[in-house]
């Protein structure tokens, strides 16, 4: 897939070496979430070591934040940082007054 999506759907996608499946998953301008699925936890660790995203999960389907966490995307996903303090900087302008 080359667009974000947001919504019910899952993109599943097979691939035949570690080093493959991180290229293809790598290979997008987004990258606010990202899963994988397997039963290794060394090769889970390797891809979200090496794999371009906010927020990568591990043998599950959404991400959770916290609100004094901050969360944000990679590369073209999302706004910005959110997250409590962070959050409050994006609503606050700055005005300079002579």
């Amino acid at each position: 897939m080359k667009e974000e999506v947001f919504g019910p759907v899952a993109n599943i996608n097979f691939f035949h070496t570690g080093e493959e499946a991180l290229a293809g998953a790598n290979d997008t301008k987004y990258g606010l979430y990202a899963a994988v699925f397997t039963r290794g936890v060394n090769r889970a660790m390797k891809f979200a070591t090496g794999h371009e995203a906010g927020t990568i999960g591990v043998n599950c389907t959404s991400s959770m934040t916290a609100h004094d966490l901050s969360f944000g995307g990679w590369e073209s996903s999302g706004v910005g940082r959110e997250g409590l303090y962070d959050s409050i900087d994006a609503f606050l302008n700055e005005i300079s007054r002579n």
